[in-house]
C-alpha cells in the first residue's frame, strides 16, 4: 500500500476490456446482486463516489441528474456506487431526489471499487488547484461538509460499460475534484 505521498501506482482498465464483475448492494433492499446483472440488461454507467459529504461528488451527481433525459433516450441506466451502507446510500439518493434511470448501489466492502482498479487518494490529489477552487465552489453553494461521511482518500470513477459488458469509457480521477465533463459523456453515450 503507498504511503499518503506517493501516488498509486494500481493498473487501469481499458477501453474495449470486458468490465470486471462484483457483488454490490441494492441501496432500497440490501439485497446482494452483480454489477453485470444491470449491463447485461442495457448499457449502464457505473459512477463510483468517495463518500456522502463530498462537495465534488454532489457536484457530478447534480450535473448527472440535469442531463437524465439524455440516458433515457439512449436507454443507459446510471448506477451511482457508493461506500456506505445500504441504508446511508439509499438515504443519500433520496436526498439527491434520484429517480429513474438512475439506481444506487452500496459498496460497503470495497469489492466493486477494487475490481475496477479505484486506487487511494494521495495528499497531492488533495491540494489542486482544481480541488481549492472546487472546495471555495462548492461552501459558496453549501454543498461542503466538513467531515468525511466515509473515507476521504477512496478514490472515485466512472465508466460506461455496454449490454455486451465491454468498457467504452473510463474515467480514472487526476485529484479528488477531476470530474468528468457532461460533453465527454454525452460523446462516449452517443457511440453506443
Amino acid at each position: 500500500m503507498p504511503s499518503s505521498l506517493q501516488k498509486d501506482t494500481t493498473p487501469t482498465l481499458q477501453l474495449g476490456e470486458k468490465a470486471p464483475d462484483a457483488h454490490v448492494q441494492l441501496a432500497d433492499s440490501g439485497e446482494e446482486i452483480a454489477l453485470s446483472c444491470f449491463w447485461s440488461q442495457r448499457p449502464t454507467l457505473l459512477v463510483f463516489l468517495r463518500h456522502f459529504g463530498c462537495p465534488f461528488c454532489l457536484e457530478l451527481v447534480n450535473q448527472l441528474r440535469q442531463v437524465k433525459e439524455l440516458f433515457i433516450r439512449s436507454n443507459v441506466q446510471v448506477a451511482l456506487i457508493t461506500i456506505g451502507t445500504p441504508e446511508r446510500t439509499q438515504t443519500f439518493c433520496q436526498q439527491q431526489r434520484l429517480e429513474a434511470p438512475f439506481i444506487c448501489l452500496s459498496d460497503p466492502t470495497k469489492e466493486a471499487y477494487r475490481a475496477f482498479a479505484l486506487g487511494r487518494a494521495v495528499l497531492t490529489q488533495f491540494t489542486s488547484g482544481r480541488v481549492i477552487s472546487g472546495a471555495f465552489r462548492a461552501m459558496l453553494h453549501k454543498q461542503f461538509s466538513l467531515l468525511p461521511q466515509g473515507d476521504p482518500f477512496q478514490m472515485p470513477g466512472v465508466f460506461l460499460v455496454d449490454d455486451q459488458g465491454t468498457i467504452r469509457y473510463a474515467h480514472y480521477y487526476n485529484d479528488i475534484a477531476d470530474n468528468p465533463t457532461i460533453a465527454e459523456l454525452q460523446e462516449a453515450v452517443s457511440q453506443l
